[in-house]
C-alpha cells in the first residue's frame, strides 16, 4: 500500500459529500423530465447520462481522494450519499424547483404579447 490508513477518513467523507451531489443532480433531471412531459424516450436518453455522470463522478472522486484504489466501503458510501440526499433534502430540493417552475409559467402566461395589426378600422 502507497499510502497509510490516515487518509481513508477523508474520503469516505469526501465521497458522501460527492453522493450528497449526484443526488441533487438527479432531482435536476428529474425535474427537467417532469418539465417535458416524462417522454420515455427522453427518460431512457437522461438515465443513460445519468448513470455515466456518476460513474465518472465515483471515478474522478477515487482518484482523487484516495490515488484511485477502489474499495468496497467507498462504493457503499457513495450510494449512502446518494440514498441520504433522497431521504433528506430531497424533497426540499423537489420543492424548490416545484416552485421556480409554477413561477415561470406564471409568468410566461400573464405576458400579453403584443401583436401588430396591419388593418386600421
Amino acid at each position: 500500500m502507497l499510502f497509510s490508513n490516515s487518509i481513508l477518513g477523508h474520503s469516505f467523507l469526501f465521497l458522501l459529500y460527492m453522493g450528497l451531489c449526484i443526488g441533487v443532480v438527479w432531482s435536476i433531471m428529474q425535474f427537467v423530465l417532469k418539465a417535458l412531459k416524462n417522454n420515455i424516450v427522453l427518460t431512457i436518453i437522461f438515465d443513460i447520462m445519468f448513470g455515466l455522470i456518476a460513474t465518472v463522478v465515483f471515478v474522478v472522486g477515487l482518484q482523487f481522494c484516495n490515488y484511485g484504489q477502489f474499495r468496497l466501503f467507498l462504493l457503499i458510501n457513495y450510494i449512502f450519499g446518494f440514498v441520504l440526499q433522497k431521504i433528506t433534502i430531497g424533497d426540499l430540493v423537489a420543492k424548490f424547483f416545484k416552485l421556480i417552475y409554477n413561477l415561470v409559467i406564471k409568468i410566461t402566461k400573464n405576458k400579453k404579447v403584443s401583436t401588430y395589426d396591419t388593418k386600421k378600422t
